[in-house]
């Protein structure tokens, strides 16, 4: 069972009170439940089901497009409208926790009962290549973010950097996702056009290490997670990846604030 995290305060939120209707706050809810169960940092593919919101509110099919469109249009939008689905704003200011530990406690049912062998205690050889799997992620990942060529190199890798990409890992993000995030900052980074790469308020590029990128915070609000607002703009604005290169194709424009 997969649980949600909601603020005590929701039934008297402001925000959630200019809402024009009850069905549209039991819509919003219905969307934060699919948000999780799709366990993907807050996004829903363009496969959602209108039917299955139609079903659980006064809204008819063909209602529902225009009953999500009130949410994303909010003067705080609740919800990001895009060609390939929907995206929860600011997940990672809630969930993000949540999903994490609802995966530790997954695994942790999963597991075998341990034996122990010389005072060394012995893990089921499942949960062994399980740990080895995502150990391998881990690396690959690592030494994908050390051959972007935009970075200041040599990267040094910190166990603490290890440990962040695990925290994306465990939330749910694939490689391929996370790569095209490392892929798409990299060519922000090489490109002095851009906010990222030096066209900003200090006239440096914002450099970050992967640790930052992954679990790092908008100096902005304090609340969005770096990771989810590259991720954003890296699907509305794609990047072809390379190992030896990076081609842009695509800016983002704004003053954005970053932690350095």
């Amino acid at each position: 069972m997969r649980w949600l995290k909601l603020d005590v305060g929701l039934p008297t939120d402001a925000k959630i009170l200019t809402l024009p209707s009850d069905s549209h706050r039991w819509l919003w809810t219905c969307v934060l439940c699919s948000a999780g169960k799709e366990r993907k940092s807050g996004f829903i593919g363009a496969s959602y089901d209108a039917k299955y919101f139609s079903r659980i509110t006064d809204f008819t099919d063909d209602e529902i497009p225009e009953a999500l469109s009130v949410l994303a249009k909010l003067e705080e939008p609740l919800i990001e409208l895009r060609e390939d689905g929907i995206q929860v704003l600011n997940w990672s200011r809630i969930q993000s926790d949540a999903e994490y530990m609802a995966d530790y406690r997954d695994r942790a049912k999963e597991e075998k009962p341990q034996c122990k062998e010389n005072n060394l205690t012995k893990l089921p050889e499942e949960e062994k290549r399980r740990d080895k799997n995502r150990e391998d992620k881990i690396l690959h990942i690592c030494e994908f973010w050390c051959s972007l060529p935009n970075l200041q190199q040599p990267q040094k890798i910190k166990p603490e950097d290890k440990k962040a990409v695990d925290f994306r890992l465990g939330e749910g993000a694939t490689v391929e996702e996370i790569e095209g995030v490392l892929t798409w900052y990299d060519a922000e980074l090489g490109n002095p056009s851009t906010w990222y790469g030096g066209n900003n308020e200090r006239g440096t590029p914002v450099k970050h290490n992967i640790r930052r990128v992954m679990k790092g915070k908008l100096a902005s609000d304090r609340t969005t997670y770096v990771y989810e607002h590259f991720l954003g703009l890296s699907k509305s604005k794609p990047v072809t990846r390379s190992r030896t290169g990076t081609a842009y194709t695509g800016r983002v424009g704004g003053g954005r604030s970053f932690i350095r």
